[in-house]
C-alpha cells in the first residue's frame, strides 16, 4: 500500500488495485484555443501498465512526477501533482 500524504496534511491510501488516471495539462492560447487536460495514465499498480514496477513507489513516484492532475480510485476529486509532499510505502 503506498501512503499520499499532501501539502495540506491530506493523507490518502492506494493499493494495488486502486485505479488511479493521470492528466496533464494540455498548452492552449488564450483567445484562440481552449485549455484541456489530456489523459496520460489509467490503470493501478498491479494491473500490468506502466507503473506496475518491481517497486510500486517506484511506478508512482515515476507517474506523479511526470503529469499534472491525478484521481483516486472512484473519487472524482482532481489533485494537482505538485502538491504531493510525500509518498510512503506502508504495509
Amino acid at each position: 500500500m503506498i501512503k499520499i500524504t499532501f501539502a495540506d496534511g491530506t493523507v490518502k491510501t492506494i493499493n494495488e488495485s486502486t485505479k488511479i488516471v493521470a492528466w496533464k495539462a494540455a498548452d492552449g492560447v488564450i483567445n484562440k484555443t481552449p485549455f484541456y487536460r489530456e489523459m496520460a495514465f489509467e490503470g493501478s499498480y498491479n494491473d500490468g501498465t506502466e507503473i506496475a514496477t518491481d517497486d510500486p513507489l517506484n511506478g508512482i513516484s515515476g507517474l506523479i512526477g511526470s503529469t499534472d492532475w491525478f484521481t483516486i480510485g472512484k473519487d472524482r476529486t482532481l489533485y494537482k501533482t505538485s502538491a504531493v509532499v510525500k509518498l510512503e510505502l506502508i504495509d
